[in-house]
């Protein structure tokens, strides 16, 4: 609003004196008084302050009394549509100081300043005037302390201390003063440390651990102005999800944190330690306190800054923080719960009944002492929710304490701990073979009596019971005489744990139909023959006579030795040497009795699966005659460069793929570390890798 200062029109404040001796002539002398100057500004701080109005006086003696009669004249000043009450003038003032209340709310509102002067009678023996005419002197718009972001009213500055009181700072950039939690004692910023004063806002000197705290019920925004508080941990969401993160912001060259689509700002007004006074982060850090508490009784907390922003409790309490206010409109409150007393710890309705206040939204939050939280949103319109809480699975009662707006209640109630309850624990093994093994599964309960029965996939039931003294019980499980794997399946009290264990499939009784040599194919001595059971052989490419010795410790990394074997040492290029040659099975001798196995053979072989397996080391298989290892050694690349998957297992078969180029061949992972991959024939890969190759012959 514009400034308005106003001559004061015809203003004056009249003396009469009157005389009468006799039937003698009686004169008037009139006293003359007009309004000056003031120092009104155009627009008013929202904190208010004093001004001061002049007015001159001129004097016309027109008789020789010396005893005047001086007329009273009457100012106010006019807040917004409230009319100010009038103030006398019984004598002669030159100067008149007028006091403009602040302006904590979301509005400007018009000030101005209003006199009634009493004029003089115009003739002798007229009474003076009774009529008062109010005439606008002067005026100013006085700014608002609030700005709108989102649904609520925010200060425009952090408290701050002007002319003896607690106040809104008036530049957003202001650090302000810092206050402990739940303490209107105010500390502040300016210096480096604390230096032993405080205000309240009266100076106080006070040793900082000796300035109070953690009341609920002190809030400093409140002594600012009642309309005033601390901000709810919901509204300063509300502020958070408003930050503008992607710019720097400064402010009269103080950095702090901006905001979308509005004119506010948070400086970075640092922190004061408890522990010693001293200023920290200015620049870089603000921390701001807020109306509410977590479960175990941590402030809630606002934290600004470059690098990160949240809303959290202040975990710590080692820091005096800031405060910027909201606007004091009536908070959501918890009107009733029930049921007041929950009787077990099963399932069950807990309907929760709220006074919005002026809330639009707000939150109903359970948390429990062991961090359990479940919540429910409220608004002007919906104010009953109804949560389903879920049963107590814990031995231990648990507390539930009741938040409203992010504050808590001061309500809380005991769901009792579980009782007759029966958890599953454990079982052992997890899986097994087909022959017949003991099955141990283990309890915990408070029951002197549970059931505990293990069904079978194809029918098997056993039932035995534990207790609270003996919580584990064996299970004598039979062999597996069918061709496929049997899943155990474990019931705890009538109840599925969804706990099984697996055990294999029966061997099928036919034997191998060929004779498995011991060992891969190797050279020694200069003569083909086989190496140990669980050793590597040589590398071949497909059908090649030429040997690779890569040694027993292969690594991705092992690459062609520059010599091979076939079966004399030979210094050769391994791009020289020729797949496709001869079937190096048939050079053992006898020469001709052995040959690289068949697809069929390698089926045959592995359909039984591994009955013996260490991870990246080898499978097992046996018919009951013969034991045939499979020991892990990779892919010799075509390049002689290193080996492909070093802990797999990789053998030639004698079937040509369907592929020009290519051969089959056996490939067995380990996908745990049990070793239970399945093996696989591969569809084929360039017979110019190095494999490992076995070898049978005909019974």
């Amino acid at each position: 609003m514009s400034k308005k200062v106003m001559s004061l029109l015809a203003a004056s404040a009249l003396s009469a004196l009157l005389f009468s001796c006799g039937k003698e002539e009686v004169s008037v002398e009139y006293v003359h008084t007009s309004y000056e100057k003031s120092d009104f500004p155009e627009t008013i701080s929202f904190n208010g302050g004093s001004f001061k109005f002049s007015f001159a006086a001129d004097t016309v003696k027109l008789t020789k009394s010396d005893a005047p009669i001086f007329l009273a004249w009457k100012y106010r000043v006019n807040v917004g549509e409230s009319t100010g009450a009038p103030v006398e003038i019984k004598s002669k003032t030159d100067e008149v100081e007028i006091s403009v209340p602040a302006n904590y709310t979301e509005n400007t509102r018009r000030i101005s300043v209003e006199a009634a002067f009493t004029p003089a009678p115009e003739n002798y023996g007229d009474e003076p005037s009774s009529d008062v005419v109010w005439k606008e002197v002067a005026s100013a718009t006085q700014d608002a302390a609030l700005v709108l972001i989102e649904d609520f009213y925010w200060a425009k500055g952090n408290i701050t201390l002007k002319d003896g009181k607690f106040a809104i700072a008036e530049n957003m950039s202001d650090a302000g003063l810092f206050f402990k939690k739940g303490s209107s004692y105010g500390v502040s910023s300016e210096p480096d440390s604390y230096d032993g004063v405080a205000y309240t806002p009266a100076r106080v000197k006070i040793d900082l651990s000796a300035i109070p705290e953690n009341d609920p019920t002190d809030d400093p925004c409140a002594k600012v102005d009642p309309g005033l508080r601390l901000p709810t941990y919901e509204e300063a969401y509300y502020l958070y999800y408003q930050e503008d993160l992607d710019n720097e912001h400064t402010l009269n060259g103080v950095k702090g944190m901006g905001y979308k689509e509005c004119d506010f700002f948070m400086p970075y007004a640092g922190t004061l330690a408890k522990a010693d006074g001293s200023i920290s982060m200015r620049n870089e850090y603000g921390a701001y306190w807020l109306d509410g508490d977590s479960y175990d009784g941590e402030h809630a907390i606002y934290i600004v800054s470059d690098n990160y922003s949240m809303i959290y409790y202040d975990l710590a309490n080692t820091n005096l923080g800031s405060v910027r206010c909201v606007k004091n409109i009536r908070q959501p409150k918890l009107v009733s719960y029930s049921p007041a007393k929950v009787d077990d710890y099963k399932e069950f309705d807990l309907e929760v009944v709220t006074d919005p206040g002026e809330f639009a939204l707000y939150e109903v939050v359970l948390q429990s002492d062991f961090n359990d939280v479940t919540k429910m949103s409220c608004t002007q319109k919906v104010t009953t929710v109804k949560f389903k809480m879920a049963p107590n699975d814990r031995k231990e009662d648990k507390t539930w304490k009741i938040f409203v707006n992010g504050k808590y209640t001061g309500k809380s109630f005991v769901q009792p701990a579980i009782s007759d309850y029966a958890f599953y624990v454990g079982h052992t093994p997890s899986s097994h073979d087909y022959t017949a093994f003991s099955l141990s599964v283990t309890v915990d309960t408070d029951m002197n009596k549970v059931p505990v029965e293990i069904k079978g996939d194809d029918g098997y039931s056993s039932l035995k019971e534990v207790s609270r003294n003996s919580p584990t019980i064996s299970f004598p499980i039979s062999e597996n005489t069918a061709s496929k794997e049997r899943v155990l399946t474990i019931y705890i009290n009538g109840e599925n744990t969804g706990k099984t264990v697996v055990q294999g499939a029966a061997p099928e009784a036919s034997k191998f139909s060929v004779v498995w040599s011991e060992g891969y194919l190797t050279v020694k001595d200069g003569a083909y023959t086989f190496a140990a059971p669980k050793e590597k052989g040589m590398y071949f490419k497909w059908k090649s006579r030429y040997g690779i010795d890569l040694g027993q410790d292969v690594k991705s990394t092992s690459a062609y030795p520059g010599k091979a074997y076939g079966p004399e040492e030979t210094t050769i290029a391994y791009a020289d040497i020729k797949p496709d040659e001869v079937d190096p099975c048939s050079l053992v001798l006898p020469t001709g009795t052995w040959r690289l196995p068949t697809e069929d053979d390698f089926v045959e072989l592995t359909k039984g699966g591994s009955k013996e397996s260490v991870k990246d080391k080898y499978h097992m298989c046996t018919d009951g005659e013969q034991t045939v290892y499979l020991a892990s050694a990779g892919q010799f690349k075509k390049a002689g460069s290193g080996v492909l998957s070093p802990a797999s297992v990789f053998v030639w078969t004698s079937t040509p793929s369907t592929k020009s180029g290519n051969a089959k061949y056996l490939m067995w992972t380990f996908l745990t570390t049990s070793g239970n991959g399945s093996p696989k024939i591969a569809s084929g890969t360039d017979k110019n890798q190095g494999l490992q190759v076995r070898c049978v012959r005909d019974k």
